[in-house]
């Protein structure tokens, strides 16, 4: 994290000279590359320091008091600007170019730690933004930043349209009250044991033959303070006995659940509720609570949606 502490003035006044300027974050976006040369470039025309936010405690050693600072910064938690004069500016892209940018590859891997990655930097940019910071569309022609003033970049970069979109509650920021995504199956883990011993990744149509266990978890979306609640559709087909499962949702290690016991077969829905006072990665998770001689599971839907804004505690970024 950056501290940024003060150093004593040789003026003979005896004020502390306090280093100040601009921290500019990027939510993840194609666009971020060229946004980032440009305004680096506007800043050391006029006269300013450029300094990449990199999580170091040292910063601040190698930069100069009564300079102007920018400071950029496309880390997953920010720095906190703990010191000092900084004004703060959120450069935004869609979600779906955020995921664009932040995938290595297309595989389900690098999909599922995009949206991890992803999910963060939108969760703490509202944040900032809920604390007064400036939010800039990385899809605009120009960008006004507080301080620095006009600058200008090259696009030629298209957002995503996959369809792959589990990012969709950051559409706008911060997430206004009843906005929902439905988050894609393929994002959930479904756990088997090979003979051997080695855990993989099952479908989400699951036989529930076996001992009580955990058959799917996921996606460990990071969600912005604020009542959340989870609605999980899904197919359960007992197969002439009772099937016995607890639905689970919430963030490590506190959830709110709901244990069900079906002997009809058919398509339920379960609705969870809880609160998150802090930025934080959301699990739902189902489980087994006993063994089970027959029975099957399907995953059909996740949907999360946003109910209030209102939450007990104010958060802040890290110091």
């Amino acid at each position: 994290m950056i501290s940024m502490k003060p150093s004593t003035s040789t003026s003979g006044s005896g004020r502390l000279n306090l280093l100040s300027g601009l921290l500019v974050y990027f939510t993840g976006s194609p666009r971020a590359g060229r946004w980032r040369e440009a305004m680096a470039e506007v800043a050391r025309e006029r006269g300013w320091q450029v300094a990449e936010d990199d999580g170091s405690t040292t910063l601040a050693e190698h930069l100069v008091p009564d300079r102007p600072v920018l400071v950029l910064s496309s880390l997953t938690i920010p720095s906190h600007l703990t010191c000092g004069e900084f004004k703060t500016a959120v450069v935004k892209d869609t979600p779906g170019a955020a995921m664009q940018a932040l995938a290595s590859d297309g595989s389900r891997s690098a999909m599922i730690a995009a949206a991890y990655h992803g999910s963060a930097t939108f969760a703490y940019a509202a944040d900032m933004i809920r604390q007064g910071a400036v939010v800039l569309d990385a899809s605009a022609p120009f960008l006004l930043l507080p301080l620095l003033g006009e600058v200008a970049a090259e696009q030629g970069v298209s957002s995503s349209t996959d369809t792959w979109r589990p990012l969709d509650i950051y559409s706008s920021l911060p997430p206004a009250v009843g906005v929902e995504a439905e988050w894609p199956l393929s994002a959930f883990s479904y756990p088997i044991m090979k003979p051997e011993g080695v855990l993989e990744t099952g479908r989400s149509d699951i036989d529930l033959t076996g001992r009580a266990r955990t058959i799917v978890y996921g996606p460990y979306i990071h969600l912005s303070p604020g009542l959340w609640e989870v609605e999980v559709e899904s197919l359960i087909d007992p197969d002439g006995g009772m099937s016995h499962l607890r639905f689970e949702w919430g963030s490590n290690p506190d959830f709110v659940g709901s244990s069900v016991s079906v002997s009809r077969s058919g398509i339920y829905r379960i609705r969870l509720q809880r609160c998150w006072s802090g930025i934080g990665p959301s699990e739902m998770r189902v489980a087994t609570v006993q063994p089970h001689f027959h029975g099957r599971f399907e995953l059909l839907s996740v949907k999360v949606r946003l109910l209030s804004d209102i939450f007990p505690v104010e958060t802040s970024l890290p110091d």
